[in-house]
């Protein structure tokens, strides 16, 4: 688009824009956050992902967290950028609409694995051996027809895809890999009947994976890339299930880790809070969170806001929450203090300022407006705080009031996950502590309950 929208309408357009994906929106719309992420002697997420990666002789297996909508997608993307930057070759693998959070397994994962790598082979024309895509291409085949036989299931599109001619043999076993995944997502009696079937042959599709890493790893070196392992970025699945996530993380780390590539994945944050959690991590050669924006500092010590008599708004967190905003929306749109307003009173969670602004918008536009009013942004904020009132319950309240009460300090108890997940409370970094959802501590003064 190059520059902010100067009307309302391409204002909505640009703000629906999420988590950033595609090198023109990096290019228009990225802010770098971090500084307002990290502690005062901490150190940038992503650099030190980059470094873990590019730095490594063996496969290095990285986990990523962050709390849903605080930017780890785009966050990501940076990192994808860097590495592609300095000539490694880099797989993005985003889950999402590819496979089902809810019943999602180890199987179905290294199903849509193979398949990214085939489609990134094909796209950068990269070489597979032709023998390694037949075995692949006739062991499929073959369970396909098992499953078919064994379980009386109808045939299927997937059937179809592989009688399909097709020019290249690579083509020809993208189809398959792709109908396959495809149709165990939408169907689910055959989905159940092949993830039975792959469970004792795991080891063939962790070898079928590893045999295509390594003819991508050695085409890509044959092209100028850097003489690394493949960097597969799994995306999206701290979005999957809490049982599918505990079953895929904590049993089948292990299968992951046999695969002959450099991987970051997305995990679900609240599995770091449980007490097992070091057996996950030990397969692992780095956990990275990404922290929120803070608008402010908690001093446990002497129990207070860092710079509490400066204006929260001419603080850093604010600032950069704003030049985020302004990348998308040119400031003559929006009245003098609506911004600050929606800032303040979204406490730095990314996702709630995109919505509120989004929402502010929209009610300006259908008020006939040209630009956002004050009324706008309190109309917008009045929504979300109603949403968001909606999802604790007493015990919620309880935890809540301590947490306004001063009691900052982190501590993994089931009412405070709770708070977290649904975005009543949320967490910064440093000492690691928590504060209320601006909002939520603003609805409980109006009811009287603080």
């Amino acid at each position: 688009m190059g520059g902010p929208a100067q009307n309302l309408d391409d204002a909505l357009s640009v703000l629906q824009i999420g988590a950033i994906e595609k090198k023109h929106d990096y290019d228009d719309y990225y802010v770098n956050t971090m500084p307002s992420r990290v502690s005062e002697n901490g150190n940038d997420v992503i650099e030190m992902m980059y470094f873990s990666i590019s730095r490594a002789k063996d496969p290095c297996r990285i986990l990523y967290s962050g709390h849903m909508g605080s930017g780890k997608s785009t966050e990501l993307f940076r990192l994808r950028t860097k590495l592609a930057e300095n000539n490694f070759f880099v797989c993005y693998a985003n889950i999402e609409g590819k496979l089902d959070f809810t019943t999602l397994t180890h199987t179905d994962l290294l199903i849509f694995i193979l398949e990214t790598l085939l489609e990134y082979a094909r796209a950068n024309e990269l070489d597979v051996d032709d023998r390694k895509l037949t075995g692949i291409k006739d062991y499929l085949r073959s369970e396909h027809e098992k499953i078919r036989a064994s379980s009386g299931l109808t045939q299927s599109e997937l059937e179809a895809s592989l009688e399909a001619k097709t020019p290249k043999l690579l083509s020809a076993v993208l189809s398959i890999v792709g109908n396959l995944r495809a149709s165990m997502q939408i169907q689910s009696d055959y989905r159940e009947v092949w993830r039975e079937n792959m469970k004792p042959d795991i080891n063939t599709y962790i070898g079928m994976i590893n045999d295509v890493l390594a003819d991508v790893k050695d085409a890509a070196a044959k092209k100028g890339k850097a003489d690394a392992y493949p960097i597969i970025l799994l995306d999206s699945l701290e979005k999957i299930d809490e049982e599918p996530a505990m079953t895929l993380f904590r049993a089948h780390s292990q299968d992951l880790a046999r695969l002959y590539a450099n991987m970051v994945i997305s995990f679900p944050i609240g599995l770091t809070y449980m007490s097992d959690f070091n057996q996950i991590e030990n397969y692992y050669a780095d956990i990275q969170t990404l922290p929120m924006i803070k608008l402010r500092t908690w001093n446990q010590n002497e129990r207070v806001y860092e710079n509490e008599n400066e204006p929260p708004e001419n603080l850093p967190g604010c600032q950069v929450l704003k030049k985020m905003i302004l990348k998308r929306v040119d400031d003559s749109l929006m009245d003098e203090g609506v911004l600050s307003l929606i800032v303040l009173k979204t406490g730095g969670f990314i996702r709630d300022l995109l919505y509120a602004v989004y929402y502010a918008t929209l009610n300006a536009l259908a008020g006939g407006r040209g630009r956002i009013e004050m009324r706008d942004a309190k109309v917008a904020l009045t929504k979300m705080r109603s949403d968001i009132s909606k999802r604790f319950d007493k015990e919620g309240f309880e935890r809540l009031k301590i947490i306004i009460g001063g009691e900052k300090v982190y501590h993994s108890d089931a009412p405070l996950m709770k708070l977290l997940q649904c975005g009543a409370a949320l967490e910064y970094n440093g000492t690691r502590w928590v504060d209320a959802h601006p909002l939520v501590v603003e609805w409980m003064e109006e009811n009287g309950m603080i």
